[in-house]
């Protein structure tokens, strides 16, 4: 039998259109232009208190300058909360982040660098995900996990078809 970490070789095969894909997601993320924005690097919900007077982000340890949309995939692309996510959690959250980001950062309204910025956000996401294939095959068979990650690697695919954006590199996912 052929476990999925001696698989991994054979799944894991690019194609060069991929290849290209998945090294425009890279420099997107790494050279976001004006996107870079300083995060806490940690959107979770429970890193966001509120009360009568407003809210403020907590859980500052993996604070950084960065891509401004890696804070907004958990919009598509399940995180800790990953069985909420059978799709994206709705277009109007999307579009609310989106007019929110646009009032600082006004390339936002561009739909061209807005929707690569969003699916290279969910695509890495989901790519970084997959070095935990080895950790995922040690686990019995019908482990929740095993399900996560194909949860998260589907709701990628979906948010850069929905910004029709790395058509090669979501049919890969």
């Amino acid at each position: 039998t052929l476990s999925l970490h001696d698989a991994l070789p054979i799944l894991l095969s690019l194609s060069l259109a991929v290849e290209r894909e998945l090294g425009r997601v890279v420099e997107t993320l790494l050279d976001p232009g004006p996107f870079l924005a300083f995060s806490n690097g940690d959107p979770a919900e429970n890193n966001f208190l509120t009360d009568r007077g407003g809210g403020r982000l907590i859980d500052f340890e993996f604070a950084a300058y960065r891509h401004a949309l890696t804070c907004a995939h958990w919009i598509h692309v399940p995180g800790p909360a990953w069985i909420t996510v059978s799709d994206s959690l709705s277009p109007e959250l999307e579009d609310e982040y989106r007019s929110a980001l646009s009032l600082g950062i006004s390339e936002a309204r561009d739909d061209h660098l807005f929707g690569t910025g969003m699916a290279s956000a969910c695509l890495g996401f989901a790519c970084d995900r997959l070095g935990r294939f080895a950790t995922l095959d040690e686990r019995a068979a019908g482990d929740p996990s095993r399900v996560q990650m194909v949860s998260t690697l589907e709701s990628a695919a979906r948010a850069a078809q929905r910004h029709r954006a790395f058509p090669h590199l979501a049919g890969w996912i």
